[in-house]
């Protein structure tokens, strides 16, 4: 373009900005930002917004910042991006304060806006400041928004209010993979399990993308309830009728099912034939099934197969014998007092 003695446009270096850049390339963006300034285009809403976005997903929200605060007009669009900019950079306060200074400027929020600031409000885990934006949300007619609704269940369902996540979900005429996502995490993370599984299934009607991460939850909820036929369903069903490979963290999910059950021997069986090295965290699932049922000479044996120094393996094998210890120990008083009564 500089051969031909062409000059770049506002719109060439927008369309630049938003699809040819690479996410966390700080260098060439700083030099695309250099040729903006250079062409006159520096001072363009379109181009400036999208300088904020590029800095953002480069991980530079102080520059970010800095083409914000020299812009001579800011309206919605530049005003979320940079909110967004903060929010997805790890600087939920910030975006915050931001959100707030938007009324002193007479600026009104739109759907993005409002779904930023929520993102914000999870990031700081701020239920109550998430509350008070949500009523906003509502004055201002956008909760109908389905990018609106999926950050607040996606911040009700973080924050524990499973109630209010519900509420929203419920209210949805759309739903996609993250709103169901999100709910089914919330009721996985806070310990609801039948609600997680009864989500997972409804997922599975309603013809959802399920991936690898979802099944490790549902394993770990399987765990948690004792569903030891049923995460073997689910387990087997991964590959059958999903398409998906169990990797690693699943077939030690599935350890971790049947070793709180009790079912040893089949953990033992399963952590040996998987076609994986078991990981250390194999390793510590079933020594800590192990403790938990007592069974002393099947840690001992399986101890023998991990390294000599791996320190999270020994301390399992001493809280073993301790536990082991304690409970003839227990025994023993139990029959002296039968013995002296």
């Amino acid at each position: 373009m500089d051969t031909a003695k062409v000059r770049p446009t506002s719109f060439f270096f927008s369309g630049i900005l938003a699809a040819c850049l690479e996410p966390g390339d700080l260098p060439t963006g700083m030099r695309i930002h250099s040729h903006i300034v250079d062409c006159g285009c520096g001072s363009d809403i379109v181009v400036a917004t999208g300088l904020i976005g590029m800095y953002s997903r480069c991980g530079s929200v102080d520059r970010a910042r800095e083409v914000f605060d020299r812009m001579s007009y800011r309206d919605t669009v530049a005003w979320t991006a940079m909110i967004a900019a903060y929010a997805h950079t790890g600087h939920p306060r910030q975006a915050m304060e931001l959100f707030k200074a938007m009324d002193t400027w007479d600026v009104r929020p739109d759907g993005f806006t409002y779904a930023s600031v929520i993102n914000a409000c999870t990031g700081m885990g701020a239920l109550a400041d998430g509350m008070v934006v949500h009523r906003e949300i509502v004055r201002d007619g956008f909760d109908g928004d389905p990018v609106v609704q999926n950050s607040l269940v996606d911040m009700y369902s973080k924050c524990g209010s499973l109630g209010e996540a519900r509420a929203v979900f419920d209210d949805m005429v759309k739903r996609d993979v993250a709103t169901w996502t999100a709910l089914f995490s919330g009721y996985a993370k806070h310990g609801f399990n039948n609600e997680a599984l009864e989500t997972f299934w409804c997922m599975a009607l309603e013809s959802m993308a399920l991936d690898e991460i979802i099944f490790t939850t549902v394993l770990q909820a399987c765990s948690h309830l004792g569903l030891v036929d049923e995460g073997r369903d689910y387990f087997v069903s991964m590959r059958r009728d999903f398409g998906l490979a169990p990797g690693v963290e699943h077939y030690v999910g599935m350890v971790d099912v049947l070793g709180r059950a009790g079912r040893l021997k089949e953990a033992e069986e399963l952590l040996g034939g998987m076609p994986y090295e078991p990981t250390p965290v194999a390793w510590t699932t079933i020594l800590g099934a192990c403790k938990i049922h007592s069974d002393t000479e099947r840690a001992k044996r399986m101890k023998a197969d991990t390294e000599e120094e791996e320190e999270t393996a020994c301390m399992l094998m001493s809280n073993i014998y301790a536990a082991s210890a304690s409970k003839n120990e227990l025994s023993r008083n139990k029959s002296s007092l039968f013995v002296f009564s």
